[in-house]
C-alpha cells in the first residue's frame, strides 16, 4: 500500500474507533443561554442568579454547562435553530408564543414572580391597570416590549421615554423626570441595596402590573439523560439548603 494511503487509513480509523477502555468521553456542553442583563439575573461580571445556576448545574448535577448572554433578539433566533441544544432560564411560555408547552420542553416552576408598578413619590396614582396610567409618562427600557401599555402609547394617552438601562430609567424616576417604571419583584430587594434612595423615593403600587411564574426552557432536541438530570435538579431546588441560601441572597424564594 502506499504510504501516503496507509497514513490516511491509519489516521480514520483512529478517529472512527471507540475510546480505549476506560476513557472518559466528555459530552457536549450544555448552552445556558439568557437575554437577562439586570438584577437579580446578572448584578456584575460573573454575578448574579444565572451565574449561580450555571454553578448549580455544574457542582450539583455535574452539568458541562457554558453560559452567554445574547439580547432578545438574537436569543430568539437561537433557540428557533434546529441543532439548538440548550436551556434559557427564567422565562415564561407566554413570552415564547408557547403557551400550550409544546413547542419547547418547560421545567417545574423555579420562582413566582410579579412586575410591579413604581411611582415617583407625591404622585397621585391609583394604579388598576393600563388605563390608569392616560396622562402620565412611563419609563421604559429601550428594546422592551409593554404589551400592555404600548397600543396606548401609540395612541397618546401614554407617554413613553425609555432609558438604555433598567438604572438609569430608575434613576429618571427618582428625579422626576418619568411617573412611573416597571420592574420586578425578584430584582426589587437588589435595586434597594444598589440605590437606596429609591425607600424614600419611590412608592410601589398595591397592585402589580402582572404576576407569573418563571420556568427553565429546554429545547426539543436536548439528550434524555441532561433533560432528565436537570428535572431532577429542579425537583431538588425548592428543598436543598443550597439553593434556599442562593436565593436568599437576592431576598428570594422558591416556587
Amino acid at each position: 500500500m502506499d504510504r501516503r494511503c496507509f497514513l490516511g487509513a491509519a489516521c480514520l480509523a483512529g478517529a472512527m474507533s471507540p475510546p480505549a477502555h476506560g476513557a472518559r468521553v466528555e459530552p457536549a456542553a450544555l448552552e445556558v443561554v439568557s437575554h437577562y442583563d439586570y438584577p437579580p439575573f446578572i448584578t456584575g461580571p460573573g454575578e448574579g442568579l444565572s451565574h449561580d445556576l450555571l454553578a448549580w448545574m455544574r457542582g450539583e448535577l455535574r452539568l458541562n454547562a457554558e453560559f452567554s448572554l445574547l439580547p432578545r433578539p438574537r436569543l430568539t433566533r437561537r433557540v428557533s435553530e434546529n441543532n439548538w441544544q440548550g436551556c434559557v432560564p427564567w422565562v415564561n411560555p407566554v413570552w415564547f408564543g408557547d403557551e400550550a408547552m409544546q413547542r419547547f420542553v418547560w421545567s417545574a416552576p423555579v420562582m413566582n414572580d410579579e412586575d410591579l408598578v413604581l411611582q415617583r413619590a407625591g404622585l397621585a396614582l391609583d394604579y388598576r391597570g393600563p388605563a390608569s396610567l392616560h396622562g402620565l409618562t412611563v419609563g421604559g427600557v429601550l428594546g422592551h416590549v409593554y404589551a400592555d401599555i404600548d397600543p396606548a402609547v401609540k395612541a397618546g394617552r401614554v407617554r413613553r421615554e425609555d432609558a438604555v438601562s433598567t438604572e438609569l430609567s430608575l434613576r429618571k424616576l427618582l428625579r422626576g423626570r418619568v411617573d412611573v417604571v416597571f420592574l420586578s419583584r425578584s430584582g426589587l430587594p437588589w435595586w434597594l441595596q444598589r440605590l437606596p434612595e429609591l425607600q424614600q423615593g419611590v412608592v410601589v403600587a398595591p397592585v402589580p402590573r402582572q404576576s407569573f411564574q418563571r420556568f427553565l426552557m429546554l429545547s426539543p432536541q436536548m439528550q434524555a439523560a441532561t433533560r432528565d438530570a436537570v428535572f431532577d435538579g429542579v425537583a431538588q431546588m425548592r428543598s436543598n439548603p443550597g439553593w434556599r441560601r442562593v436565593l436568599a441572597r437576592y431576598g428570594l424564594s422558591p416556587a
